[in-house]
Parts: structure tokens; C-alpha cells; sequence
């Protein structure tokens, strides 16, 4: 079965310049989404992203926001695409939350610390529902 690319990509939510708490308001992990969707590597990329988790909360927040948007788009796509976002994609991005979740300068450096705390939260539930299939 081929994948439909750009079903999955028209699926995301993506806006330029975002600069927020969502994961779909991170600027850098939107043009990286946006460079793997177009380049149709999205799993290959996203497997060699969360390869080795960072020492830096600030790669391991864009790979988490890349986990998070993917895992978004699969799940959009008709349902199709719900069994291509492993369940070692998303305790890979559990690994990379905790990272995020150790470093409170890297949150403070944030306008609004507690809101990204708040997506921290609920990213860590998301990624927790994920079964092994």
C-alpha cells in the first residue's frame, strides 16, 4: 500500500512563524514536519530524529513537536495511517519530554513557563496512550 503524502500533509495544521506551547506552534519542528513531508521521508526521518535522545531541551522539544505532529497527521488520515506512529516513536518521545521536563532554566526562558509546563502534561498523556501493536 503507498502512502498518500499529501493526505497526511494537508492533514497537519501547520502556520509559519509560530512561535507558542502547542507543538503545532513550533516554528522549527513545523519546518522540519513540512521538509520530511515534502521529501516523502517521514518515517525514516522521524526514526533517525529520535534515534538518541538529546542532552538539550531544546532539540529534544523539536523532537518532540516533529513525534507529536506526525503522530497528529497519522491519526487524521482516515485512519490508515494510525498503525505507522510506533509505539517506540512515542516512548522515544517520552524520553525526550523528560529532558524538557529536567531543565526548568530552559522553561523559564519561556514568557509563559506554566503554559509549556501545561503541554508537557498533556503531551506526556498523549504519547502515554499509545499501545504496542
Amino acid at each position: 500500500m503507498s502512502l498518500n503524502f499529501k493526505k497526511l500533509y494537508e492533514s497537519a495544521i501547520l502556520s509559519e512563524g509560530a512561535w507558542g506551547y502547542g507543538t503545532d506552534q513550533n516554528d522549527q519542528a513545523l519546518d522540519l514536519f513540512d521538509e520530511i513531508f515534502r521529501t516523502r521521508e517521514i518515517i525514516s526521518r522521524l526514526e533517525k530524529r529520535l534515534k538518541k535522545v538529546p542532552k538539550d531541551a531544546e532539540t529534544a522539544w523539536e523532537n518532540v513537536c516533529l513525534a507529536d505532529l506526525t503522530k497528529q497527521a497519522f491519526d487524521s488520515a482516515a485512519g490508515f495511517g494510525k498503525h505507522l506512529f510506533k509505539f517506540e516513536y512515542a516512548q522515544t518521545a517520552l524520553k525526550n519530554l523528560e529532558v524538557c521536563e529536567r531543565d526548568t532554566a530552559w522553561q523559564n526562558e519561556w514568557d509563559k513557563p506554566e503554559e509549556l509546563r501545561k503541554e508537557l502534561e498533556a503531551l506526556k498523556k498523549r504519547f502515554q496512550e499509545t499501545k504496542p501493536s
